[in-house]
Parts: C-alpha cells; sequence; structure tokens
C-alpha cells in the first residue's frame, strides 16, 4: 500500500460522495434529454441548448462568483464558532443573491431583442428572453441557499436538495413536453428552475442563524470581499459559456439548427457526464490545495496525487465510451442522433489530457495567481474557438470533435509551461507512466473503432475495457485501502439502522 494512502483514500472517498449526487443528477439530466429528444426531436434540443447556454452565461456573469467563493466565506466564519461572524456572513450573502439576481434579470429583460438576434438570426425569440429573465434572478436564489448549506457542511441536507429539485424539474418538464410541444420549452426551463429554488430555500431555512443587525455598509464590504475570491473563476467561467454560445450560433449562421442540436448532444454525451467527476474532486481539492500554497514540493505532490486518481476513474470511461458509443447515442437520444458517433470518439480522447490539465490549473488560483489563470482561461477559449470554427467549416461534426482533443493537448502544455516556470512544477514518474500507458490504450481504442467493424469491434472493445478497468482498479489498489473504506462505510450503516 503506497505511503499515502490516507491522502489517496480522503480523495476518493470525497469523489464517491459528490461524484454521488452528480451522478445521479446527471442519470436524470440523461432521461430528461432523451424524452427531450423523442418528443421534440434535433430541432428541440438544439432551441433548448441555446437558450440554456444564453441563460447561464449571463446567470454566471451577473453571479460575480459568489456561488464558489460564498460557500469559503461561510465555512472560515463557520470554524470560527462564533455565531456573529456566521450571521453577518449569511446576512451579507442573502442580500447580495437579491441584488445581482435583480440586476441580472434586468439586464436580460433590456439586451432580450440582442439575444434573439444574435441567437437566432432574428427578433421573434425577444419576448421568450424577456420570460426567461425570471430564471437569473432565481439561479442567483438558488446559488447563494447551495453555497449556505455546502458552507455549514450540511453535506446530507446539500445532496437532498439537488437530488429532489433535479427529479421534481424532470417530472415537471417532460410533462409540459409532452402537453405543449415547442412552445414547453420555456415554461419547462422556468419550472425547473423554480423547483430548484423550492429545495434549496427549504433546506437553508433549516439552518438556524442569530439575528444581527447588521449595517448595509458592513455587508458591503464583507460582500467584496465574497466577490473578489470568486471574481476570477467567474471570468473564466462566463467566458467559458460565451464561447460556447458563440460557437452555437456559429453553428447555426452555417447551417442549421438540427445541427446545433446533435453537436450539443454529442458535447453532453462527452463531457458532462465525465464532468461529474471533476466536480466531485473539486469539492475538497482547491481547499486543500490552498492549505499549502508557500510550499510547492508539498503542492505538487497534492496535484499530482489528484492527477493520478483522475485519470485512473477517467479512463475506463473513456474506453468504453469509444467503443459502445452508438449504443450511448441511441439510449441516451435516438437514432436520429447517431451522426455524433465520429464527434464523441476524437472529443472522448481529451480528458485525460483535460483531467490533468485541470489538476494543474489549480495551482495558479490555490497561490493567489488568479489574473493569471484568468489570461489561460480566456486564451485557451479563444483558440478552442477558432478551432471550432475551422473544425466545423472543412470536416462538420467529426472537426469539432478533432478541435476538442487538440484543443486541451496544448491545454496541458500551457499549463505544465506555466507551473514548472513559476513553482517548479513536475509530474512524477509514477504519473508520467500512468498517463502515458492509458493514452495508449485509449487510442488503441479509437484505432479499433476506425479499423475494425461490427460486431467485431464490441467484442475487441469489450475486451480492451476490461483490460483498461482491471489495470486501472489495480493501480487504483496500490494507492487506496478500499477496505478501510468499505469498512467505514458498514460501520456508518450500522449506525443508522441503531438509529
Amino acid at each position: 500500500m503506497n505511503k499515502n494512502s490516507k491522502t489517496y483514500n480522503s480523495i476518493f472517498k470525497t469523489t464517491g460522495l459528490f461524484g454521488g449526487v452528480e451522478g445521479l443528477k446527471i442519470i436524470f439530466g440523461a432521461l430528461q434529454s432523451k424524452i427531450l429528444a423523442i418528443l421534440l426531436g434535433p430541432t428541440g434540443v438544439g432551441i433548448e441548448g441555446l437558450l440554456n447556454t444564453a441563460i447561464n452565461t449571463i446567470s454566471s456573469i451577473s453571479g460575480l462568483g459568489l456561488r464558489t467563493s460564498a460557500v469559503r466565506e461561510i465555512a472560515e466564519a463557520n470554524s470560527t464558532n462564533d455565531y456573529t461572524v456566521i450571521s453577518n456572513t449569511i446576512i451579507t450573502l442573502r442580500r447580495f443573491i437579491l441584488f445581482t439576481g435583480i440586476i441580472g434579470a434586468l439586464i436580460t429583460i433590456i439586451i432580450s431583442p440582442f439575444l434573439s438576434q444574435w441567437t437566432f438570426g432574428n427578433k421573434d425569440y425577444t419576448w421568450t428572453f424577456v420570460f426567461l429573465s425570471v430564471i437569473i434572478l432565481l439561479n442567483s436564489l438558488i446559488s447563494g441557499h447551495l453555497a449556505l448549506i455546502q458552507g455549514m457542511r450540511y453535506i446530507n441536507n446539500y445532496a437532498k436538495a439537488n437530488l429532489f429539485s433535479v427529479i421534481l424539474g424532470v417530472v415537471l418538464s417532460v410533462s409540459l413536453y409532452y402537453l405543449l410541444g415547442l412552445k414547453g420549452i420555456v415554461p419547462a426551463l422556468i419550472v425547473s428552475a423554480f423547483s430548484r429554488l423550492v429545495f434549496s430555500f427549504y433546506y437553508s431555512k433549516k439552518i438556524n442563524i442569530v439575528k444581527t443587525d447588521i449595517s448595509y455598509r458592513r455587508s458591503l464590504f464583507l460582500g467584496s470581499r465574497m466577490v473578489k475570491l470568486g471574481f476570477f473563476l467567474m471570468l473564466s467561467s462566463s467566458l467559458s459559456l460565451f464561447f460556447s454560445y458563440v460557437t452555437n450560433a456559429y453553428i447555426l449562421r452555417i447551417s442549421s439548427i438540427e445541427y446545433v442540436g446533435l453537436y450539443r448532444a454529442g458535447f453532453l454525451i462527452t463531457t458532462y457526464y465525465v464532468s461529474l467527476v471533476f466536480s466531485a474532486m473539486g469539492a475538497d481539492y482547491l481547499p486543500r490545495l490552498s492549505e499549502f500554497n508557500n510550499d510547492n514540493i508539498k503542492s505538487n505532490e497534492i496535484v499530482n496525487q489528484q492527477a493520478e486518481i483522475a485519470i485512473l476513474i477517467i479512463s475506463p470511461l473513456v474506453v468504453s465510451l469509444i467503443t459502445f458509443a452508438p449504443i450511448f447515442i441511441s439510449l441516451l437520444y435516438s437514432n436520429d442522433f447517431i451522426q455524433i458517433t465520429d464527434f464523441i470518439v476524437w472529443a472522448i480522447l481529451a480528458m485525460l489530457f483535460r483531467a490533468s490539465s485541470w489538476c494543474m490549473s489549480f495551482l495558479l488560483l490555490a497561490k493567489g495567481k488568479g489574473f493569471l489563470f484568468f489570461i489561460t482561461e480566456i486564451s485557451i477559449g479563444l483558440f478552442n474557438l477558432i478551432l471550432n470554427i475551422l473544425g466545423f467549416k472543412y470536416y462538420g461534426l467529426t472537426g469539432l470533435g478533432i478541435a476538442y482533443i487538440l484543443c486541451y493537448i496544448v491545454y496541458f502544455i500551457m499549463h505544465y509551461i506555466i507551473d514548472r516556470k513559476l513553482f517548479h512544477f513536475s509530474f512524477n514518474k509514477d504519473f508520467v507512466k500512468l498517463f502515458v500507458v492509458l493514452n495508449l490504450m485509449c487510442f488503441a481504442s479509437l484505432i479499433l473503432y476506425k479499423f475494425v467493424g461490427h460486431p467485431w469491434m464490441y467484442l475487441y472493445g469489450s475486451l480492451m475495457t476490461l483490460f483498461v478497468f482491471l489495470y486501472s482498479y489495480k493501480e487504483l489498489s496500490k494507492r487506496i485501502d478500499f477496505k478501510e473504506i468499505i469498512g467505514s462505510l458498514k460501520n456508518k450503516l450500522k449506525k443508522n439502522d441503531r438509529k
């Protein structure tokens, strides 16, 4: 067993806890996407995707990074055990999320004609964006409530708020799709956001706070600290959404709404379902890395450990998706979407590079290099946008997949050079070995897909998937004490039974 097994165990446990919540959300989200595809086809998926991307971009910008920074501020306040400090922080958060939500909604209403023109090439959707402005306010309130729950470490309530809101949102959305067809997309988006607000509000109200009389001037001071913490993350996240928005709009301009739907479906299969690993790891990774931001040796060790676990967990999924892409597409959407197979197979190859880059990128944030983090994100975002435009123009959907992997190879190299120069970062021999071996296996799966026909592809691909899974499990076992984790889980279950 690895001498750092306790650290690896902690990483794995955190990933499992938050990954479970994200996984359930993905299952219900996939069910909703499947029904949307069946009832409304590529056109419906395209319209829903464009509206969602636009609204999420505005929400990200108007949110000022509070969703991320408030968790840290609240957790820090909670650690003081000073109820006045805790209450002042929470009240400040509530004031800021209400303010940012109202401002965001008003801006959406004002620029609704522009949003319609830019997104759909006409002003027919102006009133659609006016109605959707309420989601900007709802998203802001939801972010505040969830940040409070997570920051106060009410993990069970955090999981319940997310899971129950997704279930209710799917039920209501699917009902509207069935009853109203394409006209049900806007109401579905609104009721889905409202369901998230109901449950996040319900569970956040379970947290008792002491009433304090904090002035608005004091709240402004405390709130400005929250904004500063999340500012560069907000900028990078908003630009990422904006570049996605531009890509979708470009595809619409030179082709059709159906291709937007196809691209969105392929992108979700390739990235969204893998992103749960990043979301799960991110809950604990950045705070842990920040504790050692003045110790390059220790922080480099943490990055290597995180990167090892990330690629070992992701690689079996990459190989299985390459092998069974047509089956996944049919299950999650319909046969009308089968032409996105090549896009998925090429794009999924980027995931090991993406995981490793993601781990390195957090070094900039942990060491207070927020502006440099922003510069790297906007640079790679612009580079990816250019590749997307060129890739789709000359090679269609397949070109978008190739553009995705090229982008993350460059991103990987860029972060390695920056981190090595600033923090003397380097990958250890264990990671390099894993990275090379797992990438070779993934590219071998691509070769099987390209040159071996069905049904032999499924046979050889299944053997390759099994081999990668066993290899990953073997390597994880060297780092993680599964017996200790299972024993801990059993003890918790026994305690719950006694209760």
